[in-house]
């Protein structure tokens, strides 16, 4: 009777592959919006020029079409020296564009492929504002900051900023932003996820930070869940990246495409494993455990994507478990739990929760 269970783990492996080989039936977002420049120039009903204003950030945004350029499927943005300081006067200008008044986003996951060239003193971001910007003085709104890269850095900073972090200065409880690698020198994705209760930031698929909404009584920790407007810009210069290398200039920001895609809500319950392949021996004793779930890495369908890869490594993990279980004929210690909630059930396994509704929580 053992050796026939655990044959039909080696099964349930084999069925793990083929579910991940055909990611349209364990998916469950969908592209609901992409702007993939594929014009002759930006679509002007969801993107404007950023003006100049007076922040760090802005005071270098000009309108200047020298900062500008759509070609062969992408939007990019430079930080030059102005050719013309007898109309401005500005030493530098750069280019950036953002969805003020005509594009929110809120809710979902919304994504960024780009590249960013490197200088001493380039400080390109995509960062998210609130949409009623006028209503909230901020930081009371909340702001979003997916992606900052300074200099010739090889990892990217994402942040949060909100009242309690900024005013009260509370920047460690939660933690308010982290850092992770980029391929410095090619295109790289950008994603954040908007939810009631926490932003969850991504590089290239992998989830590098979140912020939660805590239990607290002070001002205003978690204002994120409202709309907001996207910002993509090249800056030049300021007190955290420093002074600009003219030796560096021109520098560009090249986006191949910006992309809204929805969670769907399915009947099924899929929990969602994509950490290391020793969290396989957990989903092993989560099945031996007979509950009839099937734990499945984070896979969707990239049909929105020009990279056409699916990754299939809880396929992998799961025929390693079964492997092992055969060769020990043994269950590993610290099986994972179940427990219900109230809203469905939750799988606890190494530290990680796992929802029914495919959400991560550390």
């Amino acid at each position: 009777m053992k050796k026939l269970f655990l044959w039909v783990m080696v099964v349930l492996g084999w069925g793990g592959m083929i579910s991940c080989l055909s990611p349209q039936k364990t998916s469950d977002w969908k592209l609901v919006w992409e702007d993939d420049f594929e014009g002759s120039g930006f679509d002007t009903l969801t993107w404007s020029k950023i003006p100049r204003w007076t922040p760090e950030w802005a005071r270098h945004m000009s309108d200047n079409e020298v900062c500008y350029e759509v070609k062969n499927g992408h939007l990019i943005l430079k930080g030059v020296m102005n050719p013309d300081r007898n109309a401005d006067t500005a030493r530098f200008i750069t280019g950036g564009v953002y969805t003020k008044y005509k594009k929110a986003f809120h809710g979902g996951r919304l994504e960024i492929r780009a590249k960013l060239q490197g200088a001493r003193g380039a400080w390109p971001a995509i960062w998210l504002k609130p949409f009623e910007e006028e209503k909230y003085k901020w930081p009371s709104g909340g702001e979003i900051d997916i992606m900052e890269r300074l200099n010739h850095d090889t990892i990217v900073y994402q942040t949060v900023h909100s009242v309690y972090t900024q005013h009260l200065n509370i920047r460690n409880n939660p933690p308010q932003g982290g850092t992770a690698a980029i391929r410095p020198d090619d295109y790289n994705v950008y994603a954040v996820e908007m939810y009631p209760d926490s932003v969850v930031f991504f590089v290239n698929d992998r989830r590098t930070f979140a912020y939660p909404k805590i239990e607290t009584d002070k001002e205003g920790q978690f204002p994120f869940d409202k709309p907001y407007y996207l910002l993509v810009d090249m800056q030049l210069e300021g007190g955290w990246v420093g002074p600009v290398d003219t030796l560096d200039l021109p520098v560009e920001m090249s986006v191949d495409w910006v992309a809204i895609i929805s969670e769907i809500q399915k009947s099924k319950k899929i929990y969602k494993f994509h950490k290391t392949i020793e969290d396989s021996f957990y989903i092993c004793n989560y099945y031996i455990s007979l509950k009839a779930v099937f734990c499945t890495r984070y896979v969707r369908m990239n049909k929105y994507r020009k990279e056409k890869k699916i990754l299939c490594m809880n396929a992998v993990r799961l025929i390693l478990c079964a492997v092992s279980v055969l060769a020990l004929e043994t269950l590993p210690a610290g099986a994972a739990t179940v427990m219900p909630d109230g809203k469905g059930e939750k799988v606890i396994c190494r530290g990680y929760e796992a929802h029914t509704s495919g959400r991560w929580y550390r």
